[in-house]
């Protein structure tokens, strides 16, 4: 009695979370469409989970009734579930509890079963209703947009695209009213019949798996053979199940399929639910078609599985059943079954299987053998035991056979058959025991002859008629087999009647070919595959039994044939070779061994005289495994030793004599030669008779080894087969038959100069020549599976055209026959089989150029596409040669051949030029096979599908191989796939962007909508699916390989828009089949992001635009729902990344359902409650699974974050939610405060880790920093210092290794690289590499394409590795781990992209934490310390050391802006230092603009560290306080850092002094090298420098370095130089005028170096004569309006200054040199003296009256230099001067005084006369200082403030 659901399992979770939507439920149907495909379901943890529940344990155990009835404990179970303490129904949930509740109860009662049950199904009902809404809203109730078919097959779409769309848009069809009752409650019960059904299919599949497992001790190798094992053990039906349970499951299944064929037959039986209308009557009926089909195949495995002789009562309940149906003959379509063959089909098996022929005739010969024998002993007989000993079992089964028979029941006729066999053993076992009993009663009668009686009489005593209790138990059988209810030869001889009415009435061979191809056609997915094998076997059996009772005939071959063939379409099963293997494999005296005489050996017998039964068993023999691994495969080696021929002579023929007559064996000798094959020469000179033969066989050109299988020699011996003219002759001739084929094949040719020497003398027939080149296929594929496959394909190809002539080979004939008959069909001169031989040469290797012809003419009129099947598979398999021949082709091969060698042998050597062309011209016809596919109709369901899906396939792979990895030009190793791909790409998404492509491609979508039919089998429905994955994969490669140009990208937006009108079909697909969704969701995702490509002219187009409101919210609901409940883990990564590519795109309906659960409308029509959405966002669903992030897959984890990080940049209020949330930022801090860096050397495992986890915590910065960002922007700080607070403590990870990039193995990829291109000459291991066309995730195959490397490099040894160690490991385990180190490496490159992004935001909140400047501090630190040691050879690394430098830059910036202190961000000093020092560029050799840049950022950063020197004390700065009568009297003695003080003085000797060298040489060569902020950066480098407190310590030593270096000397020359230089600047700007007079003026604040300036250099006689100045000699001077404006600033900020330095450091003494320097400028003083005057302006002067912060300064420097000048002439004699030496300033300073304080006293309009000059007074103008008007007034307040006080005088109250 099978339990009820629990509260908690994990198939039936607890009721909450699978209502909030945490824990979807898996349907059974959703399990078994996830079975379909093992290996995939084997990996899914969530299915297994599901699947191995105890729960669905024990409900597949009793899979006919696994559900409990209703009663009381079921009531208390659900009532316990339901309860408020388990689930309520929430406010912002989407359901309705009490609805649920309501609908299970109802269904339990209608249904009578259990509440549980029945609440489960109604959860699985309204988890549906999105899928289900969806497809109700897009195609309507049971129709198509495509007018309405459903048919895989049919012709072409209704309409085109765009039409489509408009037809299966909202209007089509009205919404689902889920809220109607009845309509729910119909779904309700179709899903409870769908629950029971697929428990049973799931159920089958498992028994059946394990049933043809060979060896039953190798299960468990997956979780579903374990399963299979347990769920086969608890039915009593595996292996290990004793004789009473084999007896009791049958029985079980007998009596289940008995019940539903009542029920079907009488409705009163129906549960009540289901009788109310006719749509839920079609329900029941269809549930229990299917399980009528399921318990059939369910009782044929336990048949299968026992392999023991069945009681009489299951077999009189079988046979008794199926007489009452009338073995389902009359079956036919209905409302509830579409299709009655597949249910024939089993029930026909089962009919002779379950009579079990080979066990019970073994049973029989066991029993008579002691009896015949003579012993008298016989086995003791078990009455009832086994069906066949029981008379009653027997003389019942016997009448209903013959009734069938008698009724002609065709579906019975293998039971027929089988029961013929059975008695035929029966009557002649009791037949010998009646002679046996007759002949020793005769011996008696003569024994007592001497009683003296007649003879008569004892002949008549002999005739008496045999008691019962005398006759044996055979005899016995028999009587009752002859009942006397039977007449004619029913009872006369009922063995002969049963075989008459079943091989002769009723065809019973044409039958089991018919049962063979139907199995193979229904069961032909890999899942039913077993059910396929297990009713073949049976067939198999049957046939091998009954073959002695038949002749060799063409009725017995084809059904064997249909037997050992492959299934439908060529597809090669696994299975198939056993049953090959079991006919070739018979030991002698076997049953298996007469089977293969009667068959094999008599077709070989027949060869070649009826050679096209032999080929064609021979085809189907050759899946079979051969003996030995290496050499010939056994069927090549008996076509190599064949012993015999069978050939018909011409009637004239003569030359034999007949030998040893004596023995009437009619056996012959040949006298003369006899020809095989006959010269056109010779039958045109000799004629038909005679002579032509000896022509054959004369001449010198004959070679030994041809004329074995030319012709026949004398004196060979056989025997006389048919004695009538012509005659047949079996000859006993040794020769290979494989030669002899291939001559043969030959003949068919029209310039062939052989006939087959027959009695017409005609050639080869197109249909036998068909059989000959699939047979040779068949060959080679088999020979390629032996040890060296390839060399023994070649020896097929040797062999087969070893006796050709004239310099011929196979392959060249097999290419001259694709010729002719393509030429024939261009000209419609068809010849029958000329199709089928068509084929069998497109399967050798093909030919496409008169593709159109053979299928308009004649594949189109039938339907049937076998040649254009042909034609794809060889355009596909040319793909792969193509792209498997890419490295050998450039191989140099020196190899000399001769005319034996096999023609594959130079295979590869095919020029590349020769391959490109030909591929080019079959990909133009594949292209137009493809853009014709819509509008051909196929007859059969999935060949369509089947040829669509190759297609696309490989379009996909020529794509990928020839822009998915690195082609540099014509020397790119696929550039010879190029122009095939050019091709292709032009026809599909031409580069205009106005191609219309897409017909095919909505057709087969369309296509693929239609799964949910019940009449496609498994495979049809796995066909359909593949198309549409692989059309769907081909436009995703086609996009991304458009969109890698920025010139093609139009042709993608063209491509994404015209898809974007599919959408509802779609949208269809994805709520239709769960295996549709990752190939979907991946295309969609590169559709949204071209649609979403700027060009001009052209709008972007909306996902949702072509759907209604209510598909709309259906397809978004589908979304919503990811993958659950599968969860498989690249499905859901599709989605999260569809996801994140419509956040990313402008999507903006779609984003807003994303991050709310509701789309714009309903927001608006209906306020959320209690200000919460009424369904989940996705938002929050990813925030609450990653609450428990670390026990996420990192994938699953990773695709989550990406998401959010998508969702917060394109939606900044998206940020309140993650900020809001009550888990996700402890949780995921957490997480990130945990993570390790790399180990030393991380195994591939680890490093598979590591690279999740660095992804991870890169987007997770990218969170982090959004959020901040966000905040900042909104003026919503305080935000901020919650997340600071959490953040700054869990920084420890990105601070110490955020920065690191150096998990790049170097050993190994440099080892890779040379090893390769030494085994691979002309090949390079960046070959494979990938391209935006052809990405991969993290892992194995990301950063080289190792699916491509395998197929070029696959045929090479050394790929693979010779053994297992590391040593002999091959390069695919290199490329491998290759991949790998660069998955981790550039996930480390993300991080520090995020770190960057997050460390960089977090400086704008550097001034409200502490904590969190050491943190930065730390981290730029880091970052210097790194680029020190990073190894620039690595690739990549450049960037890398490029981004952290930005990164340090960025930071320190901030740090320096707010005046941070402290000993870590002092650190930063000495690491960027030694970054600079050790620095392989610098202003001398860097040419190269990323070099100069990166310099120039290094010298950035050194100057804003040295700031935080200039700010704060130094390190050891002590204070000596001498104190004095005068406390007042305080003397600081700073002391600087020794390591600082050293780095001070290497700055300005290895950087300042040749760097500027070095500019000042660079402008020789070209100005871009030496730029004018070059010069200025050195100028602000050296001012910050000597700004450094305590700097005075070490002024010596950088005096002597900048006198060494004669660094004045050259800014006296750059600035001589200036009016040159301005020549080629814009504007004629003297630029290098001012950066010269800067560094003069930073180089003389050095007291030492100011002396220099004036004694020895003449710094002011330079300057003054110099060019440049003579712009400040022109009328009026240059003011700061005046062009060129630069010489106004070398006057201000130069000139004066320098005059103030030098005044400073030499004194007195210079004060004459200062003043005759200033008046050589007078009209520049003249200027001066008015300049700040209140005037008017004028048209001539518009600046008259205004005043500038320069002007101002000016006066400021004017002023004080005056003041210095008079004091020096006063105290000329003390200072020790000649006064009069001293020519005074001609400047009148007293008035500038005065109108300097003027302004002060009219501070009113002072505002309003400021003028500002230059971008930076504007920027000061527009910031705010308290108590001035502008930043600006206060800068120029200031400097009046300190000019007014160089004369004493304090600021002028207002």
């Amino acid at each position: 009695m099978p339990p009820s659901p629990s509260i908690s399992s994990t198939y039936f979770p607890p009721l909450d979370k699978c209502l909030v939507g945490d824990d979807r439920l898996i349907s059974w149907k959703t399990a078994y469409r996830a079975f379909c495909d093992p290996e995939v379901a084997a990996e899914n943890t969530a299915l297994e989970a599901f699947i191995t529940d105890p729960e669905s344990t024990h409900f597949l155990s009793n899979a006919f009734e696994p559900f409990l009835q209703r009663g009381a404990k079921t009531k208390g179970d659900f009532e316990t579930k339901t309860a408020p303490i388990h689930v309520s129904q929430s406010a912002n949930g989407d359901y309705n509890l009490e609805e649920l509740k309501n609908d299970a109860l109802w269904l339990a009662e209608k249904a009578n079963v259990e509440e549980l049950v029945a609440l489960r199904v109604c959860i699985l009902e309204w988890q549906q209703r999105a899928e289900d809404g969806l497809l109700a809203v897009t195609t309507g109730s049971g129709s198509t947009a495509a007018g309405g078919t459903t048919d895989y097959g049919a012709s072409a779409l209704g309409a085109s695209t765009l039409s489509l769309a408009a037809t299966v848009n909202g209007a089509a069809s009205p919404a689902m009213d889920f809220g109607k009752e009845e309509i729910r409650r119909e779904r309700q019960l179709q899903v409870y019949r769908d629950e029971k059904s697929y428990i049973l299919k799931i159920c089958v599949d498992l028994v059946s798996r394990l049933a043809v497992d060979d060896d039953h001790s190798k299960t468990g190798r997956t979780w579903i053979d374990e399963l299979a094992c347990k769920v086969a053990g608890g039915m009593q039906c595996s292996p290990k199940t004793d004789a009473t349970g084999h007896e009791t499951f049958p029985a079980s299944c007998i009596d289940i399929l008995d019940k539903a064929i009542q029920k079907l037959g009488d409705s009163s039986k129906w549960p009540e639910a289901f009788k109310s209308d006719e749509r839920k009557q079609t329900i029941f009926a269809t549930a229990t078609f299917t399980d009528i089909t399921s318990a059939l195949r369910l009782l044929l495995t336990s048949l299968h599985i026992s392999q023991s002789i069945q009681g009489p009562n299951i077999l009189l309940a079988w046979f008794k059943l199926m007489d009452k149906v009338n073995f389902f003959q009359d079956l036919g379509p209905s409302s509830g079954l579409s299709d009655a063959s597949t249910i024939q089909c089993l029930a026909s098996i089962v009919s002779a299987t379950i009579l079990r022929v080979p066990e019970v005739l073994n049973r029989i010969q066991e029993s008579a053998l002691p009896l015949l024998d003579g012993s008298g002993v016989s086995y003791p007989r078990l009455e009832g035991s086994v069906y066949f000993q029981n008379d009653a079992c027997v003389r019942e089964l016997n009448l209903i056979l013959n009734a069938a028979a008698e009724a002609n029941i065709v579906v019975a006729s293998p039971a027929l058959y089988a029961w013929s066999i059975l008695t035929s053993s029966i009557r002649d076992v009791a037949k010998l025991m009646q002679q046996m009993r007759e002949q020793a009663r005769v011996g008696e009668d003569e024994d007592g002859s001497e009683d003296g009686s007649p003879n008569f009489t004892r002949r008549r005593s002999s005739r008496r008629e045999p008691t019962r209790d005398e006759m044996s138990v055979f005899e016995k059988q028999y009587m009752q087999l002859q009942d006397f209810e039977l007449e004619g030869e029913a009872r006369e001889d009922p063995p002969a009647f049963f075989a008459k009415a079943s091989v002769d009435r009723m065809g019973v061979f044409a039958v089991v070919a018919q049962l063979s191809s139907a199995l193979a056609m229904v069961f032909a997915s890999e899942v039913e595959a077993a059910t396929a094998f297990i009713g073949r076997s049976a067939l198999f059996e049957l046939m091998r039994e009954g073959i002695p009772m038949v002749s060799y005939g063409e009725e017995v071959v084809d059904a064997v044939l249909a037997i050992l063939s492959p299934d439908a379409h060529g597809r090669a099963n696994e299975l198939d070779s056993r049953l090959a293997n079991r006919f070739l494999s018979a030991s002698p005296d076997s049953d298996n061994d007469i089977f293969r005489r009667m068959v094999l050996e008599q077709a070989l017998a027949r060869y070649p005289f009826e050679i096209s039964p032999l080929l064609r068993l021979l085809t189907a023999l050759s899946s079979a495994n051969s003996a030995r691994a290496a050499g010939p495969t056994d069927l090549v080696q008996m076509l190599e030793t064949l012993q015999t021929l069978t050939v018909m002579v011409p009637e004239s023929f003569r030359d034999y004599m007949l030998d040893h007559e004596d023995e009437n064996m009619n056996n012959i000798v040949l006298t003369d030669t006899l020809p095989l094959f006959i010269s056109r020469q010779a039958l045109c000179f000799y004629g038909v008779s005679g002579g032509g033969r000896k022509a054959l066989t004369m001449g010198d050109g004959e070679t030994e080894r041809s004329s074995n299988v030319l012709a026949i020699p004398s004196g060979t011996a056989g025997i006389v087969v048919k004695e009538s003219r012509p005659m047949v002759f079996r000859l006993e001739h040794p020769h290979s038959g494989l030669e002899y084929l291939g001559l043969l094949l030959s003949t068919i040719l029209p310039n062939s100069e052989l006939y087959v020497a027959s009695s017409d003398h005609v050639r080869l027939d197109r249909s036998t020549a068909a059989d000959i080149l699939t047979l040779i296929i068949s060959l080679l594929k088999s020979s390629s599976l032996q040890h060296q496959g390839a060399e023994e394909a070649r020896f097929v190809l040797g062999r087969l055209g070893y006796a050709l002539h004239d310099e011929q080979d196979i392959v060249s004939v097999i290419s001259n026959i694709l010729e002719m008959e393509l030429l024939a069909h261009l000209d419609q001169s068809i010849a029958d089989g000329s199709l089928d031989l068509l084929v069998a040469c497109a399967e050798f290797f093909g030919g496409a150029n008169a593709l159109a012809a053979v299928v308009g003419v004649t594949e189109v009129q039938i339907g049937r596409y076998r040649f254009l099947g042909a034609c794809v598979s060889m355009y596909a398999n040319l793909i792969d040669d193509a792209i498997s021949g890419l490295v050998k082709r450039r191989a140099k091969v020196n190899k000399s051949t001769n005319r034996f060698d096999s023609p594959m042998s130079s295979q590869d050597n095919t020029p590349e030029r020769t391959m490109s062309s030909v591929l080019s011209a079959f990909q133009t016809v594949m292209v137009d096979a493809w853009q014709s596919l819509a509008e051909w109709r196929f007859a059969l369901r999935n060949e369509k599908a089947e040829v669509s899906a190759l297609i696309t396939k490989a379009f996909e792979r020529l794509l990928k191989s020839a822009y998915g990895v690195v082609n540099d030009g014509k020397d790119g190793i696929s550039a010879l796939l190029v122009p095939a791909a050019r091709i292709l790409m032009d026809a599909i998404a031409p580069i205009d962007g106005n191609g219309q492509a897409l017909k095919t491609f909505a057709q087969v979508f369309m296509a693929g909508t239609n799964l949910e039919e019940t009449a496609l089998t498994t495979q049809e429905r796995k066909a359909a699916v593949e198309a549409v994955n692989a059309a769907a994969r081909f436009l995703t490669t086609l996009i991304k390989t458009r969109r890698m140009d920025d010139e093609e990208s139009k042709s993608a937006y063209s491509l994404a828009t015209q898809l974007l009108n599919l959408m509802p079909t779609l949208a269809t697909l994805l709520a239709t089949y769960h295996d549709y969704k990752l190939s979907l969701t991946t295309l969609l995702t590169e559709t949204v992001q071209s649609a979403n490509s700027n060009h001009p002219g052209t709008d972007q187009p909306s996902i949702l635009g072509s759907l209604s409101v209510e598909a709309a919210k259906s397809f978004l609901s589908v979304i919503s729902q990811l993958d659950r409940p599968l969860r498989d883990l690249d499905t859901e990564s599709g989605i999260w990344n569809f996801l994140s590519g419509i956040m990313q795109s402008k999507q903006q309906w779609f984003a807003i359902y994303l991050l709310t659960g509701s789309i714009p409308k309903d927001r608006l029509v209906q306020e959320p409650k209690d200000g919460k959405d009424s369904s989940k966002s996705l938002l929050l669903y990813a925030l609450d699974q990653l609450s428990n992030i670390t026990t996420l897959p990192p994938e699953r984890a990773m695709n989550m974050l990406k998401f959010i990080a998508s969702a917060l940049k394109a939606w900044v209020w998206a940020t309140h939610e993650v900020r809001s949330h009550s888990q996700f930022l402890k949780s995921v801090l957490d997480w990130l405060n945990g993570l390790q860096p790399p180990s030393r050397a991380p195994n591939l495992a680890e490093e598979m880790i590591l690279a999740s986890e660095h992804q991870m915590a890169a987007y997770l910065c990218d969170i982090l920093a959004l959020n901040l960002h966000a905040a900042l922007e909104t003026g919503r700080r305080g935000d901020n210092a919650t997340i600071l607070k959490s953040l700054v403590p869990k920084l420890a990870f990105l601070r110490d290794h955020a920065v690191n990039v150096n998990a790049y193995n170097r050993s190994l990829h440099r080892n890779l690289a040379d090893n390769f291109t030494r085994k691979f000459p002309g090949c390079d291991v960046d070959d494979f590499r990938r391209t935006p066309s052809n990405p991969a995730q993290f892992g194995r195959q990301f950063f080289y394409d190792l699916e491509l490397a395998n197929r070029v490099l696959g045929h090479e040894m050394a790929w693979h590795g010779a053994g297992l160690s590391i040593r002999n490991q091959g390069f695919a385990e290199e490329f491998a781990r290759a991949n790998v180190n660069l998955s981790l490496v550039h996930a480390q490159k993300e991080l520090l992209t995020g770190w960057r992004l997050l460390a960089t935001t977090l400086c704008e909140c550097v001034d409200e934490d502490e904590a969190l400047q050491s943190e930065l501090a730390k981290t730029t630190e880091r970052c210097l310390r790194a680029n020190a040691e990073a190894n620039l050879e690595i690739p990549g690394m450049n960037e890398v050391v490029i981004l952290r430098m930005d990164m340090t830059f960025v930071i320190l910036s901030k740090l320096v802006a707010v005046k941070v202190g402290g000993k870590e961000v002092k650190n930063i000093l000495p690491a960027i230092w030694n970054l600079v020092r050790v620095c392989l560029v610098d202003y001398d050799v860097a040419t190269a603009a990323e070099d100069l840049r990166y310099y120039r950022t290094l010298l950035q950063v050194l100057y804003l560290a040295l700031q935080p020197h200039v700010h704060s004390e130094p390190a050891n700065a002590t204070t000596n306080r001498t104190r004095t009568a005068n406390a007042a009297d305080e003397t600081h003695l700073e002391f600087l850092d020794p390591t600082v003080a050293a780095i001070l003085v290497e700055i300005v000797a290895r950087t300042i002094a040749p760097g500027f060298r070095a500019l000042c040489g660079n402008l020789h060569t070209s100005i871009a090298l030496a730029q004018p902020a070059d010069f200025a950066l050195l100028t602000a480098i050296l001012r910050a420098l000597l700004a450094v407190k305590g700097v005075e310590t070490v002024s010596p030593q950088i005096s002597d370095i900048i006198a060494t270096s004669s660094l004045v000397r050259g800014a006296l020359s750059l600035y001589s130089w200036a009016d040159q230089l301005a020549e080629h600047m814009d504007d004629r700007d003297p630029v290098y005028g001012e950066v010269a007079m800067n560094f003069l003026l930073t180089l003389s604040s050095i007291p030492s170096v100011a002396e220099q300036m004036a004694a020895v250099d003449g710094v002011l006689v330079q300057l003054s004569s110099a060019n440049v100045s003579s712009y400040l000699l022109k009328p009026n001077g240059k003011g700061p309006f005046d062009e060129p404006r630069r010489m106004f600033n070398i006057w201000r900020h130069g000139f004066l200054p320098l005059c103030l330095n030098l005044l400073d450091a030499v004194g007195p003494a210079i004060a004459a040199d200062i003043s005759a320097f200033l008046n050589g400028f007078p009209e520049q003083l003249k200027r001066a003296e008015t300049a700040l005057e209140n005037r008017a302006a004028t048209p001539r002067n518009p600046h008259a009256g205004a005043v500038t912060l320069g002007l101002v300064s000016e006066a400021h420097s004017l002023c004080l230099i005056a003041l210095i000048l008079a004091s020096d002439i006063s105290r000329g004699a003390a200072d020790g001067i000649n006064a009069a030496d001293v020519p005074k300033l001609n400047l009148d300073y007293e008035k500038v005084k005065e109108d300097v304080a003027s302004l002060v006293r009219q501070k009113t309009s002072l505002a309003s006369r400021i003028v500002p000059v230059g971008v930076m007074e504007e920027r000061w103008r527009q910031s705010d200082v308290a108590g001035y008007d502008s930043s600006l007034v206060s800068k120029v307040v200031g400097e009046i403030v300190e000019l007014l006080r160089c004369f004493g005088e304090g600021a002028p109250s207002s």
